[in-house]
Parts: structure tokens; sequence; C-alpha cells
């Protein structure tokens, strides 16, 4: 937590307002990024490994905190997208 936290206020006092903090291939998706890519409610039940542990820290952790988190399509690298999370 006091990692996150020095990673945001540095953000914050450089005048950012995200801050990316993963980055991941889709197939550490069970639907291979479909759901972050239509920005679906629930898409974050389609993560494995440590993305869903992270989401699951930002849930519990930096959630009640007013954070928000989102994901996205960065790149299309062939047909393996990348995934970034940011918040």
């Amino acid at each position: 937590m006091q990692l996150v936290m020095t990673l945001v206020n540095r953000a914050a006092e450089s005048g950012q307002t995200e801050l990316q903090v993963s980055r991941v291939p889709n197939n550490l998706c069970s639907d291979r990024g479909r759901a972050i890519k239509n920005f679906e409610a629930d898409c974050d039940k389609t993560l494995q490994g440590r993305p869903r542990l992270a989401c699951e820290f930002w849930h519990d952790h930096l959630r009640p905190l007013g954070f928000g988190l989102k994901g996205e399509v960065l790149e299309y690298s062939g047909e393996c997208p990348a995934i970034s999370a940011s918040f």
C-alpha cells in the first residue's frame, strides 16, 4: 500500500490524473480481452492471475479511498492486444 501511495503522490505532484499500474497480455483474461475492449461493467471477472489479485487489491483498499480503476486495450500486435490498468 505504501508503494502504491508513493507512486500516486508522485503522479499527482507532477499534475497527472492517471497512473498506469499494469500492462498485461490478453491471454490473462478468460475472454482474451473482449470485455475490457467493450467496456463491460463486469470485465474484472475475466481477469486471471496477478491482474485479478491487483483488481481485488484495488477493490478492497483503493476504491474505498476514492480511486477509480480503468482497463483498456492499448495496442494490437498481431492478434494479441496489450491491456492496461490505471487508476
